[in-house]
């Protein structure tokens, strides 16, 4: 039996497929079950239909870093064989994997040490333990279980499961996170890798993808199993309860086709009494002189795990500011805003290029974000092109954009600012922000062409109110 799991094993690895070919007229190729949930668990499944069953395998607590995150496709099969023992191929092989996760599932990539790719490609397989453990181990985040087609003797097929570690990867120019794995092919190692992107034009969701699948490896199912509590907490949970998480899957075969399908947890985060929230902001004057524009400076705080807590921090939906009675626009706003950016040229909800003139930027931006490295994410503050009516209410709009070419984010925000009729007091509004989290955001107004603030005429103790 030893004898045999070594074979099995080693025949697996190497991906021996004399002799056997499935054309997709034998079986369309596609989906036959696709599961994705965090799990208390990593042999959770979601097969069944009681909710206390559902309940029992799901990790649910709201903003917490689950045990594991899963990840399981099973492919449609024909069978091909029936003694010694049954054997099924793929009914077509597959070239590419897509997944989109759900909004306000944080996968942190900055939790656990990442090695470089090299280190990776240059690694040996032992049987049954993780590569070169020595150099690796500190970057192991899960496990990938590949249910593969092979041949164990001429004419005889079976359908072992081959469990190769899965490290956390330095991502490449314009990515935000790598993980990667080795395989054994015919040809010799090699090594495959599941890039991440983040949905930033839509909802800030994270996407990960395999792509470049060897035709030589025909795959039956594969089990991605991430560790959510490696380092400081590799996976986190939304931090918005009783809603349901959506997991959507594209998958494309060796001669192009395309299946697309969707997994929606019965039953969504719990106990969301528990997730700490505890924001500062503080204002900074640029200077305390009556009546001088004032270059402020606004800083927005929110503590996260950084120290592998249980439960992160909430994040943040809304923060509204009012700003010290007396201060007020300065009259240079109306100058700039015959030159304020309009919704096409900062492009939220799109991916094309910020175009926003020069003479429109009154400030900066710096986001600190903890899936990131620190001062990644960088901008400018704009001022933007009032609607109708707006200007002549006291309601002016502002745009931030903070870039990171290396990680390929961009974060669009859009803000509020409206003048009080009677008393000119100035109140600042970020709403409907994406559930992303982040650890502080410092706004400099006044650094670029612009100082959009004026001090008040009279002296006096000076208090900022807000609203998280």
């Amino acid at each position: 039996m030893r004898s045999f799991t070594r074979m099995a094993l080693l025949a697996a690895l190497v991906l021996v497929l004399s002799g056997v070919a499935v054309s997709a007229a034998e079986g369309a190729f596609g989906v036959k079950s696709f599961f994705a949930s965090v799990c208390k668990a990593a042999k959770c499944s979601g097969e069944t239909e009681k909710l206390e069953e559902a309940l029992g395998e799901a990790f649910l607590q709201a903003a917490g870093h689950p045990n594991y995150g899963v990840t399981d496709i099973k492919f449609n099969t024909v069978q091909i064989q029936e003694k010694p023992f049954p054997a099924f191929a793929p009914s077509g092989n597959v070239k590419t994997i897509k997944t989109a996760l759900p909004e306000g599932l944080v996968v942190n990539p900055q939790a656990v040490t990442q090695c470089a790719a090299k280190e990776l490609e240059e690694a040996k397989l032992k049987e049954g333990a993780p590569p070169e453990p020595e150099k690796l181990g500190a970057c192991l985040v899960g496990e990938n279980q590949l249910t593969v087609l092979f041949e164990v003797a001429p004419g005889v097929f079976a359908n072992p499961t081959v469990k190769t570690p899965v490290f956390n990867i330095v991502p490449r120019e314009g990515e935000p996170a790598r993980v990667g794995f080795q395989v054994l092919l015919p040809k010799g190692f090699a090594t495959s890798y599941i890039n991440g992107g983040v949905a930033w034009s839509k909802d800030f969701h994270g996407t990960f993808a395999i792509e470049g699948i060897s035709p030589e490896v025909p795959i039956i199912e594969t089990r991605l199993i991430y560790f959510g509590n490696a380092g400081s907490g590799f996976l986190t949970v939304p931090s918005i309860c009783n809603v349901n998480q959506t997991t959507l899957l594209e998958v494309e075969d060796q001669e192009g086709h395309t299946v697309g399908t969707h997994y929606e947890t019965p039953i969504g985060a719990q106990n969301c009494a528990a997730v700490p929230f505890a924001p500062t902001i503080e204002v900074k004057p640029g200077t305390t002189k009556l009546d001088e524009p004032n270059p402020a400076t606004v800083e927005l705080g929110v503590p996260q795990g950084e120290k592998g807590e249980e439960i992160d921090s909430s994040t943040l939906k809304e923060a509204r500011i009012a700003f010290p009675p007396g201060l007020t626009l300065d009259p240079s706003v109306a100058t700039v805003a015959t030159q304020a950016c309009t919704d096409e040229q900062i492009g939220i909800g799109t991916t094309n290029p910020v175009a926003c003139p020069a003479p429109s930027q009154i400030g900066t931006v710096a986001i600190e974000v903890p899936t990131l490295p620190p001062e990644s994410l960088k901008g400018a503050v704009y001022l933007g092109r009032p609607r109708e009516g707006e200007a002549r209410a006291g309601r002016y709009r502002m745009f931030l954009d903070a870039e990171s070419a290396r990680y390929g984010v961009s974060v669009r925000l859009e803000g509020t600012v409206v003048a009080d009729p009677l008393t000119g007091q100035l109140t600042a509004t970020f709403a409907k922000n994406p559930q992303a989290p982040f650890k502080a955001m410092i706004l400099k107004l006044g650094s670029g062409a612009a100082i959009p603030l004026a001090n008040p005429l009279a002296c006096g103790p000076a208090g900022t109110a807000t609203s998280i």
